[in-house]
């Protein structure tokens, strides 16, 4: 039994979008590139934790900044203080956490540590308040 017309036009139609995509690749030099990006997105890792503060309460709106060579990302925690970061698996760099009434956070990272099980648990500590007063007098 031979194919419908439909089923030829869907075969027809899948047959040059291929052709297309082979085209653009080799006019463009990417197939490399693609390929490149292919092996990156195989070779990611989540990088993930959680924030607290000295009683271990989840802070909750805290950005996290994750940064090394190639990826560079930013991004709030969850009300349970949690953050996730899809990156290569060799990013290694500096992670930064930033939240209102707590000191800034700074810490080196590597995506094997950062990616596995644990994750990474930050403690924040509180800011420090700086108060000044003037007093003068007046007769």
């Amino acid at each position: 039994m031979s194919p419908s017309p439909r089923t030829r036009l869907g075969r027809l139609r899948l047959c040059v979008f291929r052709l297309g995509i082979a085209a653009v690749l080799a006019w463009t030099g990417g197939a490399e590139l693609f390929s490149a990006q292919i092996l990156a997105a195989q070779t990611s890792v989540r990088l993930h934790g959680e924030v607290r503060d000295q009683k271990g309460i989840p802070v909750a709106g805290a950005t996290v900044s994750a940064d090394c060579a190639q990826f560079h990302a930013r991004q709030l925690t969850a009300d349970d203080g949690t953050f996730a970061f899809d990156a290569p698996a060799d990013c290694s760099g500096k992670l930064e956490v930033i939240a209102a009434g707590f000191a800034q956070a700074r810490l080196n990272f590597t995506a094997d540590e950062a990616g596995g099980e644990a994750g990474i648990a930050i403690t924040l500590n509180p800011a420090p308040l700086y108060q000044s007063v003037s007093v003068t007098a007046t007769r």
